[in-house]
């Protein structure tokens, strides 16, 4: 149980159906009308263990975010220095790789076309990655710097909240069959599909120290000596693809003790919502020798929620894989990648 916590569920949205019985050696025919579909989702159970950590993962990344947003730095000189050659070379020749490609893709597109084909997906990665990771953060970091120079300081002692949230989308499908629903002999089957969304939300009250006034431009710049984890890792190579599924980066800056601020307190805010659909068919068995097989058709929709709030929570002790799916963008980072490393191994063994 968290500090706080409602649960609320719904069975009651399915359709009238109508299932026609008989004959019955005695009496004919009879009816069964209502809303059947309801005692299926009374009677069926749905398999949940695919969310069995979803609350404790995206609880867990929303509180490690929220951390990292109050100790992290605006900028990060150490990465940005160690970069400091390759941005020289992309300032003084713009896209200058795929521009070469396109030189040479040009005068061979009449002899070589499959050469031509791999040296313009090899071009249109290139500009994309230098894009994503060269002129977009640099871009992005000269306004950071701008706004960070410009703002008004929080002096030490005063108290501010850092908040971050987190959401997961799932679903999965599911054939069943199962009889003896109710009091009567009835089979159903069909598929029950199921919808699950989750967000949650965490903050961080926290009380800057005598520290931040002596430190604020060592904080933008990010070469306090709690920043020194997480630019060691920023420098790995493809660290980045590695936080795309675990927040290492993230972690490192949330565990890492800051001076700068004193934590006063915590919360992590979880909801989510469930959602199954029935649909499927209902049999009853012939009931005299001259009857035969009785079908109805039905839909029914199952609800269910959960809100939960946790107060002063610990920091997971380690690094939390990311529930949801991989974003779009980075899904087009990730075959931009692989067809740099593949086009060139390849022509590398030509050679």
């Amino acid at each position: 149980m968290g500090d706080c916590e409602k649960l609320w569920a719904n069975r009651n949205q399915c359709s009238d159906s109508v299932l026609t019985i008989g004959p019955f050696s005695d009496w004919g025919k009879a009816e069964l009308r209502g809303k059947l579909g309801a005692l299926v989702s009374t009677h069926v159970p749905v398999d949940y263990s695919f969310l069995s950590s979803v609350f404790s993962n995206i609880s867990a990344n929303a509180l490690i975010q929220a951390y990292a947003k109050m100790n992290g730095s605006a900028l990060m000189s150490g990465e940005t220095a160690s970069d400091f050659g390759q941005t020289v070379s992309m300032l003084k020749r713009p896209m200058g790789s795929a521009r070469d490609l396109i030189r040479r893709m040009i005068k061979s597109r009449r002899r070589y076309p499959a050469k031509t084909a791999a040296q313009l997906a090899q071009a249109t990665s290139s500009v994309w990655l230098e894009y994503r990771y060269g002129w977009k953060p640099l871009i992005m970091d000269c306004g950071t710097l701008i706004h960070e120079c410009n703002k008004k300081a929080a002096k030490s002692g005063s108290r501010l909240v850092a908040r971050s949230g987190t959401s997961v989308r799932k679903s999965q499908s599911m054939s069943f069959s199962q009889g003896g629903l109710g009091n009567w002999p009835l089979t159903a089957t069909g598929v029950v599909a199921t919808e699950f969304e989750a967000t949650a939300h965490a903050g961080v009250l926290y009380e800057l120290t005598a520290w931040a006034d002596t430190n604020r431009y060592s904080r933008i710049a990010g070469t306090r000596p709690n920043d020194i984890p997480a630019t060691i890792w920023e420098v790995i190579p493809y660290s980045f693809v590695v936080d795309w599924f675990v927040g290492i980066g993230s972690w490192l800056t949330a565990v890492t003790p800051n001076p700068d601020v004193r934590v006063l307190g915590n919360w992590v805010t979880y909801t989510s919502n469930t959602n199954d659909k029935f649909v499927g068919k209902l049999c009853y068995p012939p009931p005299s020798p001259l009857g035969t097989d009785s079908y109805s058709s039905f839909s029914s929709t199952s609800e269910s929620g959960v809100f939960r709030r946790d107060c002063n929570q610990q920091l997971a002790s380690f690094p939390v894989p990311k529930a949801n799916m991989l974003p779009a963008i980075n899904a087009i980072d990730g075959v931009a990648l692989i067809l740099q490393k593949v086009l060139t191994g390849f022509r590398d063994f030509r050679r």
